[in-house]
């Protein structure tokens, strides 16, 4: 039989997996207001299943050296425009490696005055 701890782990794995399967059945509607209400319920219900089994994790023995780092966050990116003709139905998921801006390049010092001295 396994511990608790475990158990709670293979849950937490489950919920990720079902988590990932409904992201990819809404990234299939072109338009937010598409997407069955359904699927919109299930996605939240889900995630408030994983915010408690991540919290009962984190109360059991050794949570720290346990849990694995949080998967990266989605992003829902609506498109407002009225002309969305261009918009293309993906059948699959799409990922957007966003990352951190770069930091800006430091400016050069401006140079010196003229000398005014007139000499």
């Amino acid at each position: 039989m396994s511990t608790e701890r475990e158990s709670l782990e293979k849950q937490r794995a489950d919920l990720l997996e079902s988590l990932g399967l409904i992201d990819e059945r809404i990234a299939q509607y072109v338009s937010p207001t598409d997407v069955p209400l359904q699927l919109l319920r299930d996605q939240k219900s889900l995630k408030q299943r994983l915010a408690d089994i991540e919290q009962r994790l984190l109360s059991t023995p050794a949570a720290a050296a346990h849990i694995p780092p949080a998967p990266p966050t989605t992003q829902t990116i609506i498109n407002t425009a009225a002309n969305q003709g261009a918009q293309g139905v993906f059948h699959a998921p799409v990922t957007f490696n966003i990352s951190p801006p770069e930091p800006p390049a430091p400016t050069p010092a401006p140079p010196p005055p003229p000398d005014q001295s007139g000499g």
